[in-house]
């Protein structure tokens, strides 16, 4: 009956697009502390509440500006030194790291238009401590270590209950099958 095989294939590709939708928002977990802040300073935050034991991870949101005059032909590179500590409550480093807010960085959120980009680029994974209380420190260097950007605006970003990307994967892919055959059965319907 076409009729019944293409509101079986609506319905597919709705809960495929809903499961997809709900494993790519877990991915990043929940942003649970935000804080914009000077780059080329040394700051340290107030004392932030995780879930207890969850895991959890810092992402950097940096709007960047490229210097080239024809950015759409090369596109944006750029890598800013970061350092950082997560400590818990009694100042025991927890994750301490020493890497680059960059164009190949994990992101979420990006934003690209006419030589400018935004986004959030996420950090290595920890787990919070048993009282779920951490402090970072941090300091973003403003120096593009390619010289093709300027960074204008930055801010920390803390969140918890992060789901690592390999644990979704299966969601992801079940709900890519289930598009694909929702598509399937809609198309077949007018054959």
């Amino acid at each position: 009956m076409p009729s019944t095989r293409l509101a079986v294939g609506l319905v597919l590709i709705l809960v495929g697009l809903l499961l997809f939708g709900w494993g790519m928002l877990k991915i990043p977990g929940h942003q649970v502390w935000e804080s914009n802040f000077e780059l080329n300073s040394n700051v340290r935050s107030p004392i932030i509440q995780l879930q207890p034991g969850s895991r959890s991870r810092v992402g950097i949101f940096l709007r960047v500006e490229s210097v080239d005059p024809n950015p759409r032909q090369r596109g944006v590179t750029y890598a800013f030194p970061l350092s950082y500590t997560v400590l818990d409550r009694q100042g025991k480093v927890i994750l301490t790291e020493k890497t680059a807010v960059s164009s190949e960085s994990e992101k979420i959120s990006i934003s690209k238009t006419n030589g400018l980009e935004s986004g959030t680029s996420l950090f290595e994974i920890f787990f919070a401590p048993e009282d779920g209380r951490v402090s970072l420190t941090y300091r973003l260097s403003s120096t593009d270590n390619l010289k093709s950007t300027t960074a204008s605006e930055a801010s920390v970003r803390l969140y918890d209950l992060v789901t690592p990307t390999a644990e979704m994967l299966p969601l992801i892919l079940v709900s890519i099958g289930l598009l694909l055959a929702g598509i399937l059965l809609c198309v077949t319907n007018f054959w």
